[in-house]
């Protein structure tokens, strides 16, 4: 499975863009911020989902800021040739997918299936990307770390696992150790020894114990012997007990073999057997001679059939043109959306602008530029000189005191409002009755203002319609040629229920022809096999009859009827004979013993005889019980003094104690080895071919000075690397450089090695910055010889030399 294509709908500042991919191994260069990241994030996210709104998620979403899409597809190759579209875009819980098969929707589960191989992302993260924080963070691990993370790369998941494994064994040492003193479990041990010795210390002390002891023993043995004759007596009286519960049995088995069930010449299953066969034989040969000739098409395939027969040509010719026609309908489709957004423009100008009618018309730049000019005239006209005399002589007064002061502030304030008001007038006479042409293009009554304001509206307008127009053209033209299908169509009966789906009508006679095609043909074929075979079964019946009639003659019968009533009555008699062998097993060995009794009253005494015998021993065994008791409580009364009590809770206590710590140590302690056994048995079968694989690479990124990786599943410390002159080192013992390209090494070849399974390309975010010129090339080496098996996406700010020209994307920041 290659990734070939990437188109992304919107995504961080990707918008409406496309990436080819090479099956190999594709380096897409670029400086820093151009998107190299934001693109490998994005095929992360089409594969297992957006990141959601939550946490630090959030800046996970690269959400664009310059289009409304978000989104986008991945198309893998498959190597049958089969393309896988994966379709993500904005919804809920990661995102809406969909995936199609060579442009045939699927389900969504197919993805797991086909694709991502039951992956998660983490999984996909923790196998699949490299990046420099990956190759960074090995520098920062201490020894134990180290090995433990280089031991996890074989299995996924395994670094948890191994984390819960220490956790657990953490825990159970914290409970008990073998020479430790303060755990709990090893205090509780030590205090249990304690206590023991006090409990053994009040029995010594005390005589009159040992004779009430002596004499417990002496009761408790004699309650034994006599507890052994009663469980004899329990299993004598219920043997009896047995036999007189399957008496009735034992009349009945006497009684059906008394009636005998012998059968004189009985008719064997073989031949009985062959005899039911030679009937269904006959019956089915007999109603295969009247099936000839049943099969043919119905009236109404027949005139499909015919119809074409006489039309080819031109039906032929429709099918030839559907797509053309699915083309026209799809444009009338289109151009009935266009008008109807056009007419919904319209609506809204009109509905804005009131003043506006129907019979207004556009003004040209001459009658524009004449009514500018009468504005400005009217505007400085010589009205306002009264209006300034007015405000002089008020400012003159304003200048006096007493009286006249206060009658030129009137004088004033008259001569500014009545210039206001003639401002006004004059603004508002300005009107459409001074230029003959406003009325004559619907303007009566309105302002200058008003009508000028309306110009860009009316020209707005004008030019909607222009492409209403338009589109009406288009759409009767349209419908024209679909009415000349439609017509079509008719003619030759291919438009049902008043479908107004031409194309589809097309598709639907033509898959209806070819069924009724296809049935001629089997009816065709299976006419012509029945009357071949009529023949043959007119002999078969007759040879079947001849095999009858020989079974027959060999019991004495002239027919199956007189035959099938032999073998009822030998089936009676059979049911006869079941009957004695279901007695006789029911019975079983107890057969023998319930002859030896005369009747069913002697066998009824001695039960009663036994259950005598039982109840004596039972009341003896109750006697001697109660005895025991009593002096138990004897022996308890010599120690019940406070002390020895306390001593007795203490010890039970204690070993209640003993028992819940060890339980949870011993919990602890197998989870652990649990983990380690698990992960062991998870690995052992990947490991070798992987550390085969890896010990190549190895050798590769450090120019053959290491030649080979060793690792036993069972010990998880001892992984160790082979250099060139046969020298063993640990995993710690390695240069911090040496050790990245062996976790490198060991992470490729375990995706290589589980390629078969999970073939998703290798992500390389620009993971090898802190390498020198020497190791980036080996590295880029290794990248090639890997993208044999598994396709690489490696992005870069650093180019690496010596790499074909069409296996390189250059991308720029902008783009």
């Amino acid at each position: 499975m290659k990734l070939t294509k990437v188109k992304v709908y919107g995504f961080g500042k990707w918008v409406d863009k496309e990436f080819d991919f090479n099956s190999d191994y594709q380096v897409i260069f670029g400086p820093n911020e151009a998107g190299k990241t934001t693109l490998l994030t994005f095929i992360k996210s089409v594969l297992f989902g957006f990141a959601s709104a939550r946490g630090d998620d959030k800046y996970q979403q690269y959400k664009p800021r310059k289009s409304n899409s978000y989104g986008g597809e991945l198309i893998f190759t498959d190597t049958d040739g089969t393309i896988w579209t994966i379709r993500r875009v904005d919804g809920q819980f990661g995102g809406e997918l969909t995936l199609f098969r060579d442009d045939q929707q699927v389900p969504e589960t197919l993805l797991a299936d086909k694709i991502t191989g039951g992956f998660t992302k983490e999984d996909f993260e923790n196998t699949h990307v490299l990046d420099a924080n990956n190759i960074l963070s090995i520098y920062k691990l201490n020894e134990e770390q180290l090995e433990t993370e280089i031991l996890t790369v074989g299995t996924v998941g395994s670094k948890e696992w191994l984390l819960s494994a220490e956790g657990f064994e953490k825990l159970a040492n914290g409970i008990y150790k073998p020479r430790g003193r303060k755990q709990e479990l090893s205090v509780q041990l030590e205090l249990h020894k304690k206590l023991i010795s006090q409990k053994s210390e009040f029995k010594n002390q005390q005589l009159a114990y040992q004779q009430v002891t002596n004499e417990l023993n002496t009761t408790e043995e004699e309650f034994s012997e006599n507890n052994q004759e009663y469980q004899e007596a329990q299993k004598k009286s219920a043997s009896l007990q047995n036999l007189s519960s399957k008496w009735p049995k034992y009349l009945e088995y006497l009684d059906l073999i008394r009636r005998g069930n012998e059968v004189e010449n009985p008719i064997s299953n073989q031949d009985w057997e062959q005899v039911i066969k030679i009937n269904q034989q006959l019956a089915i040969l007999s109603q295969n001679n009247y099936s000839t000739g049943k099969n043919q098409l119905s009236d109404s395939e027949n005139r499909i059939l015919e119809s074409y027969q006489n039309n080819k040509n031109d039906l032929d010719y429709l099918s030839a043109k559907k797509n053309s026609i699915r083309d026209l309908q799809y444009q009338k489709q289109n151009s009935n959306e266009q008008l109807k957004n056009n007419d919904s423009q319209i609506d809204n100008l009109i509905a804005t602008h009131t003043d506006y009618k129907e019979t207004m018309k556009i003004l040209t730049d001459e009658q524009l530029k004449q009514l500018d000019e009468n504005h400005d005239t009217k505007k400085k006209s010589n009205s306002n000189i009264f209006v300034i005399v007015l405000i002089v002589i008020g400012l003159i007064l304003f200048i006096a005191s007493g009286f006249l002061r206060f009658v030129g502030i009137v004088i004033g304030l008259v001569g500014l409002g009545l210039g206001y008001y003639q401002r006004k007038v004059a603004s508002d006479s300005i009107s459409t009755n001074e230029l003959s042409f406003l009325s004559e293009k619907g303007y009566q009554g309105m302002t200058i203002d008003q009508v000028k304001e309306l110009q860009p509206i009316i020209l707005q307008l004008y030019s909607l319609r222009n492409k209403q127009n338009a589109i009406e053209n288009t759409l009767n033209n349209i419908q024209l040629e679909l009415d000349k299908w439609k017509q079509y169509l008719n003619d030759f009966g291919l438009l049902e229920n008043g479908s107004t789906d031409y194309a589809q009508s097309v598709d639907d006679y033509f898959s209806r022809l070819q069924r009724i095609k296809t049935k001629s043909d089997m009816i065709t074929k299976s006419n012509s096999d029945l009357l071949a075979s009529q023949k043959s079964n007119q002999e078969k019946i007759s040879d079947l009859n001849d095999q009858l009639d020989s079974i027959c003659m060999n019991y004495s019968t002239a027919s199956f009827e007189q035959l099938e009533d032999l073998h009822t009555k030998q089936l009676a008699r059979q049911t006869t004979s079941n009957l004695v062998d279901q007695h006789k097993a029911i019975i079983g060995d107890d057969m023998d013993v319930l002859q030896k009794f005369t009747d069913s009253n002697d066998l009824n005494q001695q039960l009663l005889k036994s259950k005598q015998e039982l109840s004596d021993l039972e009341e003896v065994n109750n006697r001697l019980n109660r005895q025991v008791g009593s002096i138990k409580n004897q022996r308890e009364q010599i120690f019940n003094d406070d002390e020895y009590q306390n001593l007795i809770s203490e010890l039970s206590q204690n070993e209640a104690n003993i028992i819940e710590l060890y339980d949870e140590w011993l919990a602890d302690k197998l989870s652990s080895k649990w983990i380690h056994r698990m992960l062991n048995i998870a690995s052992e079968n990947r490991y070798p071919k992987m550390l085969k694989r890896a010990s190549q690479y190895f050798c590769l990124l450090t120019d053959d000075n290491y030649v080979d990786i060793k690792f036993n599943v069972d010990n998880k410390k001892t992984l160790k690397v082979i250099r060139r002159d046969k020298t063993k080192f640990d995993v710690h013992e390695l240069s911090r450089a040496t050790t990245v390209q062996l976790y490198i090494s060991l992470r490729l070849a375990f995706v290589t090695e589980i390629s078969n399974l999970i073939n998703l390309p290798i992500l390389i975010d620009d993971a090898f910055v802190d390498f020198d010129k020497i190791r980036t090339s080996k590295m880029f080496e290794l990248v090639k010889e890997v993208s044999k098996v598994n396709q690489i996406i490696y992005v870069t700010a650093n180019m690496v030399p010596d790499v074909a020209s069409d296996h390189v994307t250059n991308i720029k920041r902008g783009n």
